[in-house]
């Protein structure tokens, strides 16, 4: 996250997510150019939220906002995002959120250096639905 943040030109954004009675910060979620669908309008969007906090839908309701945000406000063409396959929370918060599976492949995880299969996620503009948030009906973002 700080690397992105720091480069110049700016080309990503990350968010606190915070619970709104305490303002304790509980994850992020961050979007930007997509490295794996680059292009005009395309953006890519990435998400952890505290283990805690599973469950509740706060990350459904950031996604919601952040894609709604980029698809109506800055005028997004498509939203791309990925997740383990093993990570059925994740790829059910996508999928609630409007993104339709696009591929699976494999990829090696950083942790453990060993194969890992992996679901790519794709949302496009004409899938803007009623309950995508814009950033100005949610004064806490």
């Amino acid at each position: 996250m700080i690397f992105h943040n720091s480069q110049r030109p700016r080309d990503s954004f990350d968010i606190a997510i915070t619970l709104k009675d305490e303002g304790r910060p509980i994850g992020w979620i961050g979007f930007g150019d997509s490295s794996r669908n680059s292009g005009p309008g395309k953006f890519g969007v990435g998400y952890m939220l505290h283990s805690d906090h599973w469950g509740k839908g706060y990350t459904t309701e950031a996604l919601g906002v952040v894609s709604g945000f980029i698809l109506r406000t800055l005028g997004g063409k498509s939203i791309n995002a990925w997740c383990w396959a093993s990570n059925i929370g994740s790829a059910r918060v996508l999928e609630k959120c409007g993104f339709e599976l696009a591929r699976q492949f494999s990829s090696i995880n950083p942790k453990t250096d060993t194969p890992i299969d992996c679901i790519e996620f794709d949302r496009r503009s004409v899938n803007v639905g009623p309950n995508d948030d814009d950033l100005r009906d949610s004064p806490d973002i």
